[in-house]
């Protein structure tokens, strides 16, 4: 076995590029094996410290160990810091890789060296404080399905210690494994990575600034995981923290690129920003869509025909991004020569099930529909927002267009997407950045926190439904290992860029790499198709309908031409269903 070199403060040398994409954090090729995974394996890095054990082994500052069922999730699982003998945890291909999760990075030898104490805030010689920032609406849930007596609104748990009684809430108790899970499982270099957890006080954007002040002035953390970005406005809490040196991590999805820019090297966010997933989708009109026949609409009368072109997009004042995303769309699309002989918009851009307004929003759903009927429009190009009287009014004009959909994290969850008008949707096509989501026991997140704590139960789903948590976490502890021992949000941000654009060739993950200037993780999409009589994996008897993944979900570099043909030329009636469904937008 090959001993594999730490980074240190990562002041790279020239690096031959052939060798440096060798060992990219990338999917390999099998689930078994791993020939093109890794990062900064050979990136001819320098070293620090004494480096002991072999290559193939456990990882230093808490990689490596088998987790032992007697530690409870919040106790520290790595008492001294320190990785147990190579062996007792075998990595994964070859060369090999920390975890079976093909976007973990290269396992790294044992490390015993001196990690520099405290390189930055927050960051010491046997800790790393980080803040996980909840929305306070994830305190009430308990082990019985039902709502806690006592709120835990504003209170703060350190997850290094035992839960009091009080503390039921399955996304905190979670989160005790995940602080095991990731520490056992990289190189943090002899420290720590612990979390306070703390729930937000309220949901405006007073609330969280306020919660921003109090958590910064108690803990003084290295990072936070805002987690707690789904209510309210999501930029107080993380511009606070930034501002004053605080790495910011976790979704902050659709966010427009000067939304990083603000603070260079502080905000990072594994979903894209706006202007990525408004030119993957566009570049999917422009190449599939635009100059091409009709081949998916319910119109018999309509098939072969030259497409006429209608746009639909949210005017939601509270989700800014959105109506961003879609003017976006609308002037990259007909940069390429689309013509919509009519738009729409819609009021609401997340409500699930519209029953509560169901009947304000019907007035303007039947007449954009109306609109769009007496206009001749044969292909809806949705341009983002969730909402359901589209499709239903659509049905009930007998209106059957060719629907394709800008994800948002709505619009391609199969949940979400049982409540359209299932005629309608038998048409409808959608282009998108989730990844492949199967059964709950094949899922990477669910394998992961089953190896911290194989008793977990029900508390599973929780956690592998809950927005980005998983994916949040594992790009926050990727960012530890690449920045090396001297951990300053400068070497994070230079082992992050040192990562080379790969293409992902496993639709479980996205390709993630951070480009120039560039603070985000997904670089890719696929296209799915609505079918109305399949089951999506986990789905209930009473729950059909899914989004089959096109080529069984091959991914698409964001940039990319893709493949020739019309919408239907890759479809296949075999395609497999996606489970992706989500409890929250993405924007």
């Amino acid at each position: 076995m090959a001993v594999f070199v730490l980074p240190s403060s990562l002041n790279l040398q020239q690096a031959n590029p052939t060798e440096t994409e060798q060992f990219a954090p990338v999917p390999p090729s099998t689930h078994s094996q791993a020939t093109s995974v890794g990062n900064l394996s050979s990136l001819s890095l320098g070293t620090s410290g004494t480096l002991s054990g072999d290559g193939a082994g456990g990882t230093g500052g808490g990689g490596g160990q088998t987790p032992t069922t007697s530690l409870l999730p919040g106790v520290p699982p790595i008492p001294n810091g320190a990785g147990l003998i190579p062996d007792q945890y075998p990595c994964v291909g070859e060369p090999p890789r920390q975890t079976a999760d093909p976007l973990s990075p290269p396992c790294v030898a044992y490390y015993n060296g001196n990690n520099g104490g405290a390189t930055y805030p927050g960051a010491t010689a046997g800790y790393v404080t980080i803040i996980a920032y909840i929305d306070a609406g994830l305190d009430t849930a308990t082990d019985d399905g039902v709502d806690n007596e006592s709120s835990l609104d504003g209170e703060c748990f350190d997850l290094r210690q035992p839960l009091p009684t009080n503390a039921k809430s399955p996304h905190l108790r979670n989160y005790g494994r995940w602080q095991r899970y990731f520490n056992y499982h990289f190189a943090t270099y002899k420290r720590l990575v612990y979390f306070e957890y703390c729930f937000s006080s309220g949901a405006t954007a007073q609330d969280r600034e306020a919660d921003a002040a109090q958590e910064y002035r108690a803990y003084h953390p290295f990072a936070v995981m805002d987690d707690g970005a789904d209510l309210g406005d999501v930029a107080q809490y993380a511009d606070y923290m930034a501002d004053r040196g605080v790495l910011v991590f976790g979704s902050q999805g659709m966010q427009p690129r000067s939304f990083y820019e603000q603070y260079p090297a502080r905000i990072w966010s594994y979903l894209p920003t706006v202007e990525l997933q408004a030119e993957a989708f566009s570049n999917y009109v422009c190449e599939k869509v635009v100059g091409q026949p009709v081949v998916d609409s319910g119109d018999p009368a309509w098939q072969g025909k030259p497409r006429v072109l209608g746009f639909l997009s949210s005017s939601d004042p509270t989700f800014p991004a959105l109506i961003e995303y879609a003017s976006l769309i609308k002037q990259e699309t007909e940069a390429c020569g689309a013509h919509y002989v009519v738009s729409g918009t819609f009021p609401h851009a997340d409500d699930t099930l519209q029953v509560e307004n169901a009947d304000a929003a019907a007035t303007y759903a039947e007449e954009n529909m109306a609109r769009f009927k007496a206009a001749g429009v044969t292909t809806i190009i949705w341009a983002g927002g969730y909402e359901t009287n589209q499709s239903g009014d659509a049905s009930t004009l007998d209106y059957t267009p060719e629907w394709i959909l800008a994800g948002d994290g709505f619009n391609e969850g199969t949940y979400d997407d049982t409540y359209q008008n299932q005629a309608e949707w038998a048409h409808a096509w959608d282009v998108t950045n989730i990844t492949y989501f199967g059964s709950t026991t094949n899922q990477l997140c669910y394998q992961a926190i089953e190896q911290a704590d194989p008793t977990i139960g029900d508390d599973a789903n929780w956690a592998c439904q809950f927005d980005f948590e998983y994916e949040d976490l594992r790009e926050l502890f990727t960012g530890i290992q690449v920045a090396g021992p001297d951990l300053t949000p400068a070497s994070i941000d230079q082992g992050f860029h040192a990562i080379p654009a790969v293409p992902s060739i496993d639709p479980r993950v996205p390709a993630c790499y951070y480009e120039v200037n560039d603070y985000t993780c997904v670089k890719d999409s696929i296209v799915e198709h609505w079918n109305p009589k399949l089951y999506a994996p986990i789905a209930p008897e009473d729950m059909a309908g899914c989004w089959q993944m096109v080529q069984n979900g091959k991914r698409y570099l964001d940039g990319d031409m893709w493949p020739s043909g019309n919408i239907t030329a890759q479809y296949s009636p075999s395609d497999m269903c996606n489970a992706f469904s989500i409890s929250a937008p993405l924007y």
